[in-house]
């Protein structure tokens, strides 16, 4: 079917592409279709870092970097997003642990997946150097996400204002958006 263009010069794929649940960012629906019960666990990082982009752009001092070693460590979280403090040096200002599809609806494996991020939140270089001294994870299995916080090293707890729901990329869009935008402009502040 070929691509027909309006007045405003976009072809009618564009458009729809633009009214998808995540606005302009075509990759997300794209990636989301991919992560399947049949998936691999990189199909669920691969979507999250589609969305990341559009929240933490390189431009603004964000680097995403997807399965960042920790140094004296075997373990790897999935998804680090680092910004650039001062000029001078990239600090963690969220972590991330994934799961594949197939695990979403095991409380064990959420549990386990929780745990997980707790001890990487642990790990984190110059987390003495955050200011405030908040700490953000966030746990995805499949389409589905829950935000998580510390603070002051203490122990993890749901991030304010995600009231401890598991939220699915499609349907809560609005609300991970939300979020999103929360923690970017409080890690701004570092």
């Amino acid at each position: 079917m070929p691509k027909t263009k309006s007045n405003t010069g976009k072809s009618s794929q564009q458009k729809k592409l633009e009214k998808t649940y995540w606005g302009k960012n075509k990759n997300v629906p794209i990636a989301a279709k991919e992560v399947t019960k049949d998936s691999l666990e990189c199909k669920v990082d691969q979507l999250w870092i589609c969305i990341f982009a559009k929240f933490f752009p390189d431009s603004e001092g964000f680097i995403i970097v997807p399965k960042d070693g920790i140094e004296n460590s075997q373990k790897a979280p999935d998804i680090t997003i680092k910004y650039l403090h001062n000029e001078k040096k990239f600090l963690t200002v969220l972590t991330m642990e994934n799961k594949r599809a197939k695990f979403d609806g095991q409380p064990a494996v959420w549990q386990q997946a929780v745990g997980e991020l707790d001890e990487y939140l642990d790990l984190i270089p110059d987390r003495a150097k955050l200011k405030p001294k908040l700490e953000i994870g966030l746990v995805g299995i499949g389409k589905r996400v829950r935000f998580y916080c510390r603070r002051n090293g203490g122990d993890i707890m749901d991030y304010p204002g995600s009231k401890g729901r598991h939220l699915h990329v499609k349907k809560d869009a609005k609300q991970i958006e939300g979020l999103l935008n929360k923690i970017k402009k409080a890690m701004m502040r570092l």
